[in-house]
């Protein structure tokens, strides 16, 4: 694979219950956190959706291997890791959404392109939300 990747954490509050997961694609990964687009969730079920630490590898297999090393790691390691570069605890999504991804100039959330099928999931930038797309929906 050459696809890079992220390795994350969230939590629900400072000191709170941490999360560690590895995604190819964290804008829209912490998006699905934040949205509980998998209600069943670990994740879901604490409300851990705050982003406090983030790092980016070259090669998703790195994030992974580091994903399974911060796992190992006791919990004040972890919080050590997350006070060195955040030590406020502050969601980090907010400034990492906007520095990678800025808005399309020609985006009109009124308007959604839907394509035929019977059922997606869309991810609207603006409103930092997922909506369900259905059949024949304009």
């Amino acid at each position: 694979m050459d696809h890079g990747g992220f390795v994350y954490i969230l939590t629900n509050k400072r000191n709170g219950t941490l999360y560690i997961g590895v995604t190819s694609n964290l804008e829209y990964r912490t998006a699905q956190h934040k949205t509980h687009f998998y209600p069943n969730s670990f994740t879901a079920r604490y409300e851990l959706n705050m982003l406090v630490y983030f790092e980016h590898f070259d090669r998703i297999e790195t994030a992974i291997a580091r994903e399974k090393q911060l796992k190992d790691w006791n919990r004040n390691w972890k919080k050590d890791l997350i006070e060195k570069s955040n030590p406020d605890w502050d969601d980090l999504w907010e400034k990492f959404h906007l520095d990678v991804a800025p808005k399309p100039t020609n985006y009109d959330p009124n308007k959604v392109n839907v394509k035929q099928v019977e059922e997606k999931h869309e991810y609207d930038p603006n409103a930092r939300i997922f909506r369900k797309i259905f059949k024949g929906q304009k």
